[in-house]
C-alpha cells in the first residue's frame, strides 16, 4: 500500500513516489461531455470540481495559470489527449479533473478528437510531482484497454472504476516483473 498523507482539508494526498491517479481523482472530479464542448467551457468545468481543494482560491485565477501555460503551448495534442496543468502557489496538494468528451473538443482543431482531458494542478513548490502525475495521466492515456472502457463509461463512478481496474492490473504487473 502506498503512503498516505493528508492535506489540509483532511483529503487523502498520495506519496509522490508511488503515484496512482486514482488518489488524486474522484468520481466528483470527473465530467463526461456527450456534445462537442469548446475548450474554455471544458477547462472552466474541469476547475470547478476542485471546489475547496484549491485551497479558497478563486476558480478564475486558476483558470488564468491555465491559459498562461496554454499560451506557451497548447496541451491538447493529436493523440485525442490532453493535458492541461499549472503549478499554483501554496497549493496544499496536488489534484486532478478528468474530462471525457464524447465528440470532441470543438475549437481545438486535432487529427484525432480529444476524448480525455487530465486537468492536473501542482503545487508550484513541488514541480517533480507535476512531472510525475503528467508521466503517469500520459501513459494512462496511452492504453488503448483504457481508453475503451472510459470512452464507454456511463457514467463518472464507471470511469473511476476503469481508472482503478487498470492501476491494480497495472500494479500486480509491475511487481510480477520486479
Amino acid at each position: 500500500k502506498p503512503h498516505i498523507q493528508t492535506s489540509s482539508e483532511g483529503e487523502r494526498v498520495p506519496a509522490a513516489d508511488r503515484l496512482h491517479l486514482s488518489q488524486l481523482l474522484s468520481p466528483e472530479r470527473i465530467v463526461i461531455w456527450n456534445e462537442p464542448v469548446r475548450k474554455e467551457a471544458l477547462l472552466r468545468g474541469l476547475v470547478e470540481t476542485f471546489g475547496k481543494s484549491i485551497g479558497g482560491r478563486d476558480p478564475s485565477e486558476v483558470m488564468n495559470a491555465i491559459s498562461e501555460r496554454e499560451e506557451q503551448g497548447s496541451t491538447f495534442f493529436n493523440e485525442g489527449a490532453a493535458f492541461p496543468h499549472a503549478r499554483i502557489d501554496g497549493l496544499p496538494g496536488s489534484c486532478v479533473s478528468l474530462g471525457l468528451t464524447r465528440q470532441g473538443v470543438s475549437d481545438e482543431p486535432t487529427e484525432k478528437p480529444i476524448g480525455l482531458v487530465f486537468l492536473i494542478l501542482s503545487p508550484a513548490e513541488n514541480p517533480d510531482e507535476q512531472l510525475k502525475i503528467l508521466a503517469f495521466a500520459s501513459h494512462a492515456a496511452q492504453n488503448r484497454h483504457l481508453l475503451q472502457r472510459l470512452s464507454s463509461a456511463p457514467n463518472p463512478e464507471a470511469a473511476m472504476t476503469a481508472i482503478q481496474d487498470w492501476e491494480e492490473f497495472h500494479d500486480s504487473n509491475k511487481s510480477k516483473s520486479s
